[in-house]
């Protein structure tokens, strides 16, 4: 497993993961031209990362599209600004309809209770997955957007995109529930690929993915990275009511 040095994108056996596009999310966006621009070079910066380190696939890990219902004219551009044919959709709690935009475009779909890719088990986060993702090496999700609000010294905060990676410290793994757990389990939370998104993280986002609030993964087994692979610290360290 490798992370893209300085992007919120990781590559293992030549697939190209990254997570929360929410294509349409206009945030910061004062008109629609500049909407339709930014999400021109996000295409434009996937396809490019993707063609450089000669992925095979890529796969998107839910929360395509900001619109929950609805399928915008700009994710069908987005698309067919993208121009890639190996696409795999894990669908996330954003994603209704996107059964649609995967028959148009040939692209598979996994359930949101996510599908396994080698040893790697690929969810979105908003909900409980399939049995088979916790018998894995690894989990990857996104669903919660990780990010640090830094302040610098002229009182400007700076949002700031992060991994984290967790273990599970070999506790409670023989059973959760009705799940039979790896002892050696190892979960990556992947930050949005889209910038303009970012949870500062704290107990309340943790609590949005019932994987992290079952006391399956122990949060003090949980480091944070930046884009540039740095070690920020424990999760704990950084927890805030």
């Amino acid at each position: 497993m490798k992370f893209i040095v300085g992007k919120p994108a990781l590559i293992f056996n030549d697939n190209l993961v990254i997570s929360d596009l929410h294509i349409g999310n206009n945030t910061g966006l004062s008109d629609n031209h500049l909407n339709n621009i930014f999400y021109e070079n996000l295409a434009d910066e996937i396809k490019n990362i993707f063609n450089s380190y000669n992925c095979k696939r890529l796969i998107i890990l839910g929360d395509v599209k900001e619109n929950i219902t609805s399928l915008p004219l700009i994710v069908n551009r987005f698309f067919e600004r993208l121009s890639l044919d190996n696409i795999t959709i894990v669908k996330g709690n954003h994603d209704g309809n996107i059964e649609r935009l995967c028959r148009d475009f040939g692209y598979d779909l996994c359930p949101s209770t996510g599908c396994v890719i080698g040893n790697v088990g690929l969810v979105h986060g908003h909900c409980w997955p399939d049995k088979e993702i916790m018998k894995q090496d690894y989990v990857i999700m996104g669903h919660i957007h990780p990010s640090l609000v830094f302040t610098d010294k002229f009182n400007k905060s700076y949002n700031t995109p992060v991994w984290v990676k967790c273990g599970n410290g070999g506790v409670n793994i023989i059973k959760f529930k009705e799940y039979v757990i790896n002892p050696n389990l190892k979960l990556v939370i992947s930050p949005a690929y889209n910038p303009l998104l970012g949870y500062n993280l704290n107990k309340k986002s943790l609590d949005l993915s019932p994987i992290l609030k079952n006391n399956v993964f122990k949060l003090n087994l949980c480091y944070i990275y930046n884009l540039n692979g740095g070690l920020l610290g424990r999760l704990t360290d950084f927890l805030e009511g």
